[in-house]
């Protein structure tokens, strides 16, 4: 690899290491406990409204979110892994 390409990588490696997906991740995780807290406190009766459903929907996407926060922070490692070899 020449030396313009490598510093092209180095590049990116150091907009990739920029990234604190592992904060970004636990924002989401904070956020989705506090939804479910929110609708588990509520009754059965408001569980089941549409305020309710609303909740559980919401939760449910955050819980998305989150897993695939922690999917892009494995991938990411893995390019940044394999941005340093190229380097080398």
């Amino acid at each position: 690899m020449n030396k313009a390409r490598r510093a092209k990588l180095k590049e990116a490696l150091d907009i990739l290491s920029a990234f604190d997906l592992g904060e970004v991740e636990q924002i989401v995780a904070d956020m989705q406990e506090e939804e479910q807290e929110g609708f588990d406190n509520l009754s059965e009766g408001l569980q089941a409204s549409e305020r309710g459903q609303a909740m559980e929907t919401a939760c449910a996407a955050l819980e998305e979110a989150k897993d695939s926060i922690a999917e892009i922070q494995s991938s990411l490692e893995n390019a940044i892994a394999k941005i340093e070899e190229a380097c080398e």
